[in-house]
């Protein structure tokens, strides 16, 4: 009997710019790491990840049928539809920040916060930090997570989108995001991300991989 085609689909997408999906060709990227003496947990694996239409990553932000029902990876319901935790309301970790992206002066970092909202242990708070320490303008900075059936992500608007050229004088330009991530049944975050910006007048589309999230476990006492 010839092999039926897998089609099930192990990750869903949160995007904090609906529509913004850019459909582009697979982009190998350069191993990436962080600048020598940064405080880092980790420095985020990157790989490869076909965005073309009919990826299981970055697939369409309106959940289907059959991609929400009947899955035996889902887990229990999670909604994080009226969940939205303003910046000035977050309390710093002390675990060290993850740099997601590093690369010709563009940086991503992802620091944790202290405490879960309230009445919501298994929810993650993440502040992610866009640097440029480029002497080239940064613009249209847009990124999209996906994370397993069974979790949920949630980005909340940006701090902006555009970020100056670095000047050594000055502390260098940020644009600052919060994502919320759901894991009710306390397993390993493998956080997948796309990231689109315009470096100068050179178009980036990169992915990577992020699995460096501290215990489930511990999310409500960092």
């Amino acid at each position: 009997m010839p092999a039926q085609p897998n089609t099930g689909n192990p990750f869903v997408a949160a995007s904090a710019l609906p529509g913004s999906l850019v459909h582009a060709a697979p982009n190998p990227l350069l191993q990436m790491g962080a600048l020598q003496g940064s405080p880092v947990l980790g420095v985020a694996r990157c790989q490869a990840i076909n965005s073309a239409p009919g990826s299981p990553l970055f697939r369409s932000l309106s959940p289907t049928p059959s991609s929400l029902q009947g899955s035996p990876a889902k887990g229990p319901e999670i909604s994080m539809a009226n969940l939205h935790v303003p910046l000035d309301a977050i309390k710093p970790s002390k675990v060290l920040p993850v740099t997601a992206y590093d690369k010709d002066g563009v940086r991503l970092l992802l620091h944790f916060a202290s405490e879960c909202p309230a009445g919501r242990t298994d929810v993650l708070v993440v502040v992610l930090s866009w640097l440029n320490t480029a002497p080239l303008p940064v613009r249209n900075v847009s990124l999209q997570a996906a994370v397993p059936k069974s979790m949920k992500v949630k980005l909340q608007p940006p701090s902006g989108i555009d970020l100056a050229p670095f000047n050594p004088i000055l502390p260098p330009p940020s644009i600052t995001q919060i994502m919320l991530l759901a894991n009710p049944l306390r397993e390993k975050v493998r956080l997948r991300f796309k990231l689109m910006f315009l470096l100068g007048e050179r178009q980036y589309s990169e992915v990577g991989e992020v699995d460096q999230f501290p215990p489930p476990s511990q999310w409500d006492k960092l």
